[in-house]
């Protein structure tokens, strides 16, 4: 009786390569589906924006309203274009703090964790808190 080698599975190497391939589909997905509701127009001020990597205030940018935790990472809803300058002072990097309150007519959707959450591709209102 002898013993028959087992065969492999991927390597450690080959699967953080194919899930980092996967979490750059998603996020580009995600990107993608954020942009082509809101456009290329800044959300909060209304300036036009274009995708650029130098950190410029006509520079686009999708915020997370509810941060990138793994449940609302992906998440359109919960996500908007702004131009650098506004998200900076959404951020509060630029020593003001601007907030994003539900607009008229606002939507909410309801998340995995079942509570509801701001659905800000609908009407939002940006408001100095500080």
């Amino acid at each position: 009786m002898g013993f028959f080698p087992q065969p492999k599975g991927p390597t450690l190497a080959l699967e953080r390569a194919s899930s980092k391939t996967a979490e750059r589909r998603l996020h580009r997905a995600f990107r993608k589906a954020v942009i082509d509701r809101d456009g290329t127009i800044c959300r909060c001020c209304g300036r036009p924006v274009v995708k650029l990597l130098e950190r410029v205030p006509k520079r686009l940018e999708v915020h997370h309203t509810l941060g990138r935790s793994e449940i609302f990472r992906y998440e359109p809803r919960a996500a908007l274009v702004l131009c650098f300058w506004c998200h900076s002072k959404i951020t509060g990097e630029v020593g003001c703090r601007w907030a994003i309150f539900p607009g008229r007519h606002a939507r909410v959707f309801r998340g995995d964790d079942g509570q509801e959450y701001l659905d800000v591709g609908g009407p939002v209102e940006f408001v100095r808190i500080a």
